[in-house]
């Protein structure tokens, strides 16, 4: 009987060693990872909080959902109270069979501070249901540039790969909606800068995929979308044009 008590003891105190970020509603319910938030037509507001452990490689926090009346506003701070992700939404349309989305909030962060990050949610008459994942299982990642805008300013005129512990990238591939490929690379340093064969994209969907090597050998992969936007026309050229990451 000893002894079995003596080795549950070593594994618990084995898990708490190695558990590194988790998400708690408070300091009395069990750790965990996701948390689900339904919104109905509720006002006030809610914190999730996010307990990071010291040698923590990567943070990736995900913010999804959508609501169908009322406003909304997430903000994300880091445990010295400084914001790093905010953002609000307001239901748009008459429809009531339709929602508004909030799309989906990424925060990469690289050996974040340990602590309490914390969600925020404040609601006005919102009905709707939002889901927030954090993950900490990584030690690597790659994300792209956001606010892809290649008219040529001089500011995110190309869209490149961010990553962190990425020895190489095997392929980043991108694709039109209907599946032509209009960028290829293996240089992690190279980037598109939005033409094809010489000319601006028509206003769309596009596709990338990577594929790359991390420093200790593993191979990953990745993949996700970004919508060309237009307005108004310049002598056949778009005048006015946006790329949104996701």
């Amino acid at each position: 009987m000893k002894n079995k008590f003596a080795y549950l003891l070593i594994l618990t105190l084995a898990l708490t060693h190695t558990s590194f970020g988790q998400i708690k509603e408070n300091p009395k319910t069990p750790p965990f990872k996701e948390k689900n938030i339904k919104l109905e037509r509720t006002s006030g507001i809610e914190e999730v909080i996010i307990n990071v452990k010291k040698e923590t490689a990567i943070l990736d926090l995900l913010i999804t959902g959508s609501i169908g009346s009322g406003k909304l506003k997430v903000e994300v701070t880091d445990p010295d109270g400084k914001t790093m992700k905010s953002f609000f939404i307001k239901r748009k349309g008459g429809d009531k069979d339709k929602e508004t989305s909030i799309g989906k909030i990424s925060q990469f962060q690289k050996a974040p501070l340990p602590g309490d990050w914390k969600v925020t949610i404040s609601s006005t008459r919102a009905y709707g249901q939002l889901k927030i994942h954090a993950d900490f299982d990584k030690d690597y990642y790659i994300s792209t540039t956001k606010n892809f805008t290649p008219n040529g300013d001089g500011e995110n005129d190309t869209f490149k790969l961010e990553t962190y512990n990425i020895s190489e990238i095997t392929a980043l591939k991108i694709y039109d909606r209907y599946g032509k490929q209009v960028f290829s690379t293996k240089n992690i340093n190279d980037g598109w800068d939005g033409k094809i064969n010489g000319k601006q994209p028509v206003p769309g969907t596009y596709f990338y995929f990577v594929n790359a090597k991390t420093f200790s050998g593993e191979e990953v992969s990745q993949g996700g979308y970004l919508t060309l936007s237009g307005k108004g026309l310049n002598q056949g050229m778009l005048d006015d044009y946006h790329f949104m990451i996701k």
